[in-house]
């Protein structure tokens, strides 16, 4: 982990650096939502027909489905905050909630009704970029700190 020492202390300049550094970062984190959502991890109780008439048996596989999932993805955005900058994304499929949470019931059939599983695409991509065990964006930050001006 590169470590940075503050020698000069201006609140607005940190503010403004960190709203920089967190532009060039969300790029990583979209890369890296866009990574999970198609990664074959998620566990799924039943083999099921797609939409586009694929045949997926139960077991690992990937959330694409039809695309619209990944391609409901917003671009990142970065707004001043109070105390700072804040990073969204919004996924904008109507279902996006429910295959990040899971829980409801699905029927395949005239009687097979099984719970969907918890996808959640967005906690994993916090997992996975967090290669020190930190929060993400302080690991970036910190090595970006020169860079940004």
């Amino acid at each position: 982990m590169t470590k940075t020492k503050v020698t000069e202390w201006n609140a607005k300049a940190l503010l403004a650096k960190s709203a920089v550094a967190l532009r060039e970062f969300s790029q990583q984190v979209k890369v890296e939502s866009d990574n999970q959502v198609k990664k074959v991890q998620y566990p799924w109780p039943v083999s099921t027909k797609r939409k586009n008439g694929k045949l997926v048996k139960r077991g690992k596989r990937d959330i694409v489905d039809t695309g619209f999932l990944l391609n409901s993805a917003s671009a990142p955005k970065v707004f001043k905050t109070k105390t700072g900058a804040a990073l969204t994304i919004t996924w904008n499929a109507p279902y996006s909630l429910e295959v990040a949470l899971g829980g409801y019931t699905l029927r395949q059939g005239r009687s097979d009704e099984y719970t969907a599983p918890s996808r959640n695409y967005v906690l994993k991509t916090y997992r996975e970029m967090r290669s020190d065990g930190s929060i993400p964006f302080a690991e970036f930050f910190a090595n970006s700190w020169k860079n940004v001006k």
